[in-house]
């Protein structure tokens, strides 16, 4: 169960009034419960001061990253961290039956996929 706003809403979030029960999508916080469930160490954004990911979750008017009607901005992406010891355990789930039943659609790698 996620619990920390500051994980998946953006760094304004209060200021639009968001909720993760009333912005983000249902199915988006059950697959990133169940990737932190066996992954406790992903995030999305900047949740200890010291990750520099703060549009990565659902995204604001106020953000000017990615296209107009993203995904991101309807709720319905998140952009995953974990640190470069675990990427390719993290992808090789993502790319899995069990994700794949889970609704997993598409995975990216964020040095090349173009915003």
């Amino acid at each position: 169960m996620i619990t920390d706003p500051n994980d998946l809403l953006p760094p304004d979030w209060q200021h639009y009034g968001y909720s993760l029960d009333k912005s983000i999508d249902p199915k988006i916080l059950e697959i990133y419960g169940a990737i932190k469930e066996r992954y406790p160490d992903v995030w999305v954004n900047a949740i200890d001061g010291r990750r520099m990911h703060n549009w990565c979750g659902l995204r604001s008017p106020a953000c000017s990253i990615g296209a107009k009607n993203s995904y991101h901005k309807k709720g319905m992406a998140i952009d995953l961290h974990i640190t470069q010891k675990k990427i390719m355990l993290l992808y090789a789930f993502c790319t899995s039956a069990e994700a794949l039943a889970l609704c997993i659609k598409r995975v990216e790698n964020i040095d090349v996929t173009q915003t």
